[in-house]
């Protein structure tokens, strides 16, 4: 892999970043706003925004616009038409500054991945010390676990935590700190643990930490994170309480409000309780979490996903409008000269050759087995590069290229360009072919540069080693 092919790859990566890290921070400020709106105190909505968020930091919407107009497809050829270089082609000055961009970017990833490696060590240390649970607590359990409709999931108790957790997402543990429970506790613990293993919490959390490593210099994902372990702990509390015949809301409330606060981070743990500071949000969530039909959820997330798209779209279109003039200041113009192939042709006839052995085979190509012909068929607007493929190519090889305008007045280029951005061309109109030598192993493509004011409608084709 070479220096340019390193730099084009972080600057792929770093192009999707920025537009993922503005739609989800726009996605957060506009969740963040409406939470101060009495009319959207509904806490279980909130839960499904938080997850949709999550999405806006890890899939980049917006890039795949931006990238999909500047590709046009020809279904009918089966290939495709690059209408920018941002994303395929480097200067030296990008390579530099991409590559020590990349490297800051990779130092934050690893401090932020050790962090989390020590604290799921800690865990597990912690978990070295479980027991099986106490003979009293077996029936509770076994009717416990007909909610979860077949999943397994093993209990367990153990005197190093302070609180009930869940821990794994693929093997469920649920673990209760050594101590002595009411039957009522007892329920109202595993059907909160169990409420976080039927909603996949832990996965959605894992989720949430890889947008904090990905994102790891923005804000807004760590108030997201923090977000997201509250509202599951929210909805699992709605959940616990609802039509529940072994205790009421207030009995659960008055529960949770008596437990001792924890100083362990179990972020890789689903937690019943961690800190006084967000009882009252739980409490305050628990009697505002009214139901909602889930087309209501699923309209008001695309709602949110498409306000925090706009400026998501205008982030990504600029950068790549940035990248698009940086890269035209850089690029090196190489007129190729004319040369008249067919004055150092020589010829034969089949008589003087009658000793040579001549083999006709029928073929639909006209293009031999070392070649490719790749046609070229656009209506190319003014002042437009358009690229067909992108191909590696070795030195002595060499690519034809054919083009012709229809209209005469129209002055337009066929070139090759490497991806350094040095541009070798041919200029003129009508009819224009020229062969055009490879001097150095790299990626190369084709292109036809339309001069004029006007659009151009071109035809032709090129023909690369294959």
């Amino acid at each position: 892999m070479s220096w340019t092919d390193l730099e084009i790859g972080t600057q792929r990566l770093f192009f999707c970043m920025i537009t993922e890290t503005v739609a989800g921070s726009m996605f957060v400020i506009i969740f963040l706003l409406l939470e101060k709106m009495p009319r959207w105190k509904n806490s279980r909505l909130k839960l499904w925004w938080i997850k949709s968020a999550l999405l806006m930091y890890l899939i980049p919407f917006a890039t795949v616009i931006v990238i999909g107009s500047r590709i046009d497809v020809d279904i009918s050829l089966q290939r495709y038409v690059l209408l920018s270089e941002f994303l395929w082609v480097s200067t030296g000055m990008m390579q530099r500054v991409y590559i020590v961009l990349g490297i800051i970017w990779l130092l934050g990833l690893t401090i932020g991945i050790v962090f989390r490696i020590i604290q799921y060590w800690k865990i597990k240390v912690i978990l070295k010390g479980n027991v099986t649970v106490e003979r009293g607590f077996q029936k509770i359990i076994e009717e416990n676990k007909e909610k979860l409709k077949g999943k397994k999931v093993e209990f367990y108790q153990n005197d190093r935590i302070q609180y009930p957790i869940t821990v794994g997402d693929i093997k469920p543990h649920i673990i209760l700190p050594i101590k002595a429970y009411t039957e009522k506790e007892l329920y109202m613990i595993l059907e909160h643990e169990m409420n976080h293993v039927k909603s996949h919490d832990l996965i959605w959390k894992k989720a949430g930490l890889l947008v904090t490593f990905i994102h790891w210099w923005n804000p807004t994902v760590y108030i997201l994170l923090e977000r997201l372990i509250l509202q599951e702990e929210i909805e699992c509390d709605i959940r616990t309480c609802e039509n529940n015949n072994n205790f009421t809301m207030k009995e659960y409330g008055l529960y949770l409000a008596g437990m001792q606060e924890g100083s362990d981070d179990m972020i890789f743990a689903s937690a019943l309780y961690k800190s006084k500071k967000d009882l009252f949000r739980r409490l305050e969530g628990m009697v505002k979490g009214k139901k909602y039909r889930k087309s209501t959820a699923i309209i008001s997330c695309f709602i949110l996903a498409m306000l925090s798209m706009i400026p998501s779209y205008a982030a990504s279109e600029g950068m790549a409008k940035v990248n698009e003039r940086w890269i035209a200041e850089t690029e090196v113009l190489v007129e190729e000269e004319e040369v008249d192939y067919r004055a150092i042709e020589k010829t034969d006839t089949v008589s003087a050759t009658e000793n040579i052995e001549e083999i006709e085979v029928a073929t639909e190509n006209t293009v031999g087995v070392l070649s490719t012909e790749v046609r070229l068929e656009s209506t190319i607007n003014s002042n437009t590069r358009v690229l067909y493929g992108w191909q590696y190519m070795q030195a002595g090889d060499v690519v034809f290229v054919y083009a012709n305008c229809s209209d005469s007045g129209i002055v337009y280029r066929i070139g090759i360009r490497d991806s350094k951005g040095n541009l070798r061309y041919q200029e003129g109109n009508g009819s224009l072919d020229h062969v055009f030598d490879i001097s150095t192993d790299g990626d190369y493509t084709v292109y036809i540069e339309n001069r004029s004011n006007k659009s151009a409608q071109v035809t032709g084709y090129a023909i690369y080693p294959n």
